[in-house]
C-alpha cells in the first residue's frame, strides 16, 4: 500500500496492525485536504483585499491622514474647532473629515475668540491650501497650510486642549 507520496507502507503484525494502517490513511487524507483547501483559497481573493476595494471604490478620494490637501473643502454646518497653544495653528472636524490647519504667523487671537469665520477669496466656509483667511473678533489670520488628520488625532488634541 502507498500513502501518496510513493514510498511503501507496510502492514505490522500484532497489536499495531490496525493503527499502522489508520495512521497511514489519516496522513494520505491529511495532505488531500490540504491541497484541495490551498487550491479554494488561491482562487477566492483574500476577504482584507476584497474590503480594501470595497472602501476604496465607496469611499470619495480624499487625502490621507498627514498629507496637505490639494483641492479646496466646502465646510458644512458640523463644525468643531479645537484651538492649540500659541496661536499658530487649530484643529478643525468638519463633518467626519479632520484638519490641522496652521498659520504663516502667529494668530493669538486664536486661542481667546468666540467667532471665527474661515474664507477663501471671499467665499465664506471655504478652506483652501492657498489664500485662505480666518477671521477672528480682532484679527484676520492667513493660513499657510492645510493637512489632513485622523479622527484619532483630533481627539486627541481636543483632549489636550482641556487641560
Amino acid at each position: 500500500m502507498t500513502n501518496g507520496t510513493g514510498s511503501v507502507v507496510m502492514a505490522t503484525s500484532g497489536r499495531f496492525a490496525g493503527a499502522a494502517t489508520a495512521s497511514a490513511w489519516r496522513s494520505v487524507q491529511s495532505r488531500t485536504l490540504t491541497k484541495k483547501r490551498a487550491a479554494m483559497n488561491s482562487r477566492r481573493p483574500a476577504p482584507f483585499l476584497l474590503a480594501l476595494a470595497l472602501a476604496f471604490a465607496a469611499a470619495p478620494m480624499a487625502a490621507a491622514a498627514g498629507e496637505a490637501i490639494t483641492d479646496c473643502v466646502d465646510l458644512g454646518n458640523d463644525q468643531e474647532i479645537v484651538r492649540a497653544a500659541g496661536g499658530q495653528q487649530f484643529f478643525l472636524r468638519n463633518g467626519s473629515d479632520h484638519y490641522r490647519v496652521a498659520f504663516q504667523q502667529s494668530c493669538s487671537s486664536i486661542t481667546t475668540t468666540s467667532r471665527i469665520d474661515i474664507s477663501t477669496e471671499g467665499q465664506a466656509n471655504r478652506l483652501c491650501a492657498d489664500d485662505t483667511r480666518v477671521q477672528t473678533n480682532r484679527d484676520t489670520c492667513r493660513v499657510a497650510s492645510v493637512e489632513t488628520i485622523s479622527a484619532e488625532e483630533f481627539t486627541k488634541r481636543k483632549k489636550r486642549s482641556r487641560r
